[in-house]
């Protein structure tokens, strides 16, 4: 009848190997709310000077 899905299960030691060590890593979150400039924006400035990047810019045709 139903097909069942294989699952599998990662010891602790396994998923000790998988992880990251995100400590060191410092990631910014940058939302552009209006437009996209990036040549004068401060908060960009900032943090590109603190570690990676990460940008966000949603597009709502309401706002």
């Amino acid at each position: 009848m139903g097909s069942s899905i294989p699952t599998s299960v990662l010891s602790a030691k396994q998923t000790a190997r998988l992880s990251i060590d995100c400590s060191s890593v410092s990631r910014q979150l940058v939302w552009f709310r209006k437009d996209l400039r990036v040549h004068d924006n401060p908060a960009l400035a900032a943090a590109a000077s603190s570690g990676e990047v990460s940008a966000l810019f949603v597009d709502d045709p309401v706002a």
